[in-house]
């Protein structure tokens, strides 16, 4: 069995205030129900990411092209994803530092799975990374997440194709876990991704 998957997130530790409280001094319930809700989308997105890396993604981009009136367009699909309520997902540790809180969760894989990763790591396929940001109020550490994705694919295709691409569809899969955290009031992401088999299309010279 390999070592188990292991991944840190970021969250924001704020002081319980005083409007939480209500006449009898108990935590009013909107304080549970909005830690209860960090904690759960924490717990998805450590799914969304571990399956990311197990058994990666489809991705489809259609990047603008302003002098057509071409919207962008990316869409991203997990190829499966880990089952909620995994007995195998589990938070290793919590710290609380300088006013956050750093949560390890950890995924241990199966021998199925052990096989899909080892695929992924010693394969040919190209490498590719970037960045994304999403702002705390609205957004999200998910889209952050995408939106680094979709940075390291037009580092990897627009530097590579001779002819504007109109489409790409391709598989990728994150190679490690991302580095996910906080800056300026909002999420940031760095993730590594391997690039599968793909399919572009180009515009045809007018």
């Amino acid at each position: 069995m390999a070592e188990a998957l292991r991944g840190e997130f970021q969250l924001l530790s704020e002081p319980i205030e005083i409007s939480a409280l209500d006449t009898s001094g108990e935590l009013d319930r909107d304080y549970f129900e909005l830690e209860e809700g960090a904690i759960n989308e924490m717990v998805d997105d450590a799914r969304w990411i571990f399956s990311g890396m197990i058994y990666g993604y489809e991705v489809a981009w259609i990047p603008p092209f302003r002098a057509r009136a071409v919207e962008e367009k990316f869409e991203i699909e997990l190829v499966a994803q880990i089952s909620a309520g995994d007995e195998r997902l589990k938070t290793f540790s919590i710290d609380r530092i300088d006013g956050m809180i750093y949560v390890l969760m950890e995924y241990a894989s199966d021998f199925t799975q052990d096989k899909r990763l080892e695929a992924w790591r010693i394969s040919p396929f190209p490498y590719a990374s970037g960045e994304g940001r999403s702002p705390i109020l609205g957004g999200s550490r998910r889209e952050a997440l995408e939106m680094a994705i979709k940075e390291a694919i037009k580092k990897h295709f627009v530097g590579r194709e001779f002819n504007r691409p109109k489409s790409i569809q391709t598989r990728v899969a994150l190679v490690d876990f991302p580095q996910i955290g906080f800056n300026n009031g909002e999420y940031r992401a760095l993730v590594g991704i391997r690039i599968g088999l793909n399919s572009v299309l180009h515009y045809k010279i007018d």
